[in-house]
């Protein structure tokens, strides 16, 4: 299981890059074409589309990786035992906000979906497409959050956080 998991954060984490470079793409597309007076239609849309797909599907992998910003100020000066009740308690509080906002990305996706909506850009796409992204980004990182909260809760972090730098100490 815990070699599933970690292929569904690293394949996000290749996605969100895949969309990053699709956002450089983009915008030196619309630079070189307007310096040939070439109008590239909707590239700055597409590159935010981009921009939003690759933030959320960044997210499980640079959770796992720790590479996500987090104050640690105050939680270092805790006793081990204090720090993983405090972890568990934010582990749950962040599990219950994503819960909450990953059902209203899909109800708003499904409805995009459902109603046939498109973008407003000169070139109209279904905008349940670019809403994909952020959906499967969320989804994912809420899957990874419980995944760290079972890891927590039963002392087994380095299993979850070090997956990838056993991993990588591997190669």
């Amino acid at each position: 299981m815990r070699a599933v998991l970690n292929r569904i954060y690293d394949g996000a984490g290749v996605l969100a890059g895949v969309f990053f470079v699709l956002i450089a793409v983009f915008v030196i597309a619309n630079v070189f074409g307007r310096q040939l007076g070439i109008a590239v239609k909707s590239a700055d849309e597409f590159a935010g589309y981009c921009m939003v797909a690759s933030s959320f599907l960044g997210l499980a992998a640079t959770f796992r990786d720790r590479i996500h910003v987090r104050v640690t100020l105050l939680i270092d000066r805790f006793t081990p035992s204090t720090k993983r009740k405090y972890d568990v308690l934010c582990l749950a509080m962040v599990i219950g906000l994503l819960t909450y906002l990953t059902f209203h990305v899909g109800h708003m996706t499904w409805e995009s979906f459902d109603f046939d909506e498109k973008t407003p850009g000169m070139v109209p796409i279904p905008l349940w497409i670019p809403q994909m992204g952020m959906l499967l980004g969320m989804l994912i990182f809420l899957i990874s959050c419980v995944d760290a909260l079972c890891a927590t809760i039963t002392q087994h972090e380095d299993k979850f956080f070090l997956a990838s730098e056993q991993s990588n100490q591997a190669e």
